[in-house]
């Protein structure tokens, strides 16, 4: 399922919807063991779980690096010059950074700066929107998958193929987006539907899923309805 990056990034922050994710595809690999005495369902000592405020949150994370992506893709500058900052914080000199509104609704994330990253700094214009988003967002899609991904050769391949296997669900889903953005996965294209992003299943897939196709074919046929003398 190349997509579930982007089914991850669109799950609502109820319970239920966490949960049904949880039950489908499994834990995202933040696991813990929590003590109980009480719980009627399990015998006292320890279970394995995950916070559902971990879940929230890293969906959170993964919704918006998409969000940054996708606009890179499309070159939208105007939406980016509200994500990207350029500024002047006296400990760090000038430099750009990213908003971060994760953990707090202002928070910004520093992408690179003139005193600590001068290299990287100096490869852009001041003002630039794109190319610093784009960094940003690969710094943090390759901080999710280090030491998560291990290559495998693939015994019963006449080709030999490589692949990669993940130690976790989320490293996984971070893996599917780094395919999506070098380009080795299929790439995200808007639903014909509701005009979200999505990941094709197929190369003429039109419609981000089964439900968005029937509602579309719904709500045209009652308006050819409505139209019609």
């Amino acid at each position: 399922m190349p997509d579930l990056h982007r089914r991850f990034a669109k799950l609502k922050d109820t319970p239920l919807g966490l949960l049904r994710f949880a039950n489908r595809y499994g834990f995202l690999g933040l696991t813990t063991p929590v003590e109980t005495t009480d719980a009627i369902d399990y015998d006292p000592g320890c279970f394995i779980a995950e916070s559902a405020a971990d879940w929230r949150y890293e969906r959170r994370v993964m919704a918006h690096l998409l969000e940054i992506h996708d606009l890179v893709q499309r070159g939208a500058a105007g939406p980016l010059s509200k994500l990207v900052r350029w500024n002047a914080p006296e400990e760090l000199g000038p430099c750009v950074s990213l908003a971060w509104p994760i953990d707090d609704p202002d928070g910004l994330r520093p992408i690179a700066s003139a005193k600590r990253s001068p290299q990287v700094f100096g490869r852009w214009r001041e003002g630039a929107l794109v190319e610093p988003a784009r960094y940003a967002v690969h710094n943090v899609v390759n901080g999710s998958i280090a030491g998560h991904l291990s290559p495998c050769l693939l015994p019963f391949e006449r080709r030999g193929d490589i692949v990669f296997q993940a130690d976790t669900l989320l490293a996984a889903m971070y893996m599917q987006f780094a395919l999506e953005m070098s380009g080795w996965g299929r790439r995200a294209k808007l639903c014909r539907g509701c005009g979200t992003r999505f990941t094709p299943l197929r190369a003429n897939q039109v419609y981000c899923d089964k439900n968005c196709s029937n509602r579309t074919y719904w709500q045209r046929k009652k308006s050819s309805e409505k139209s019609t003398p």
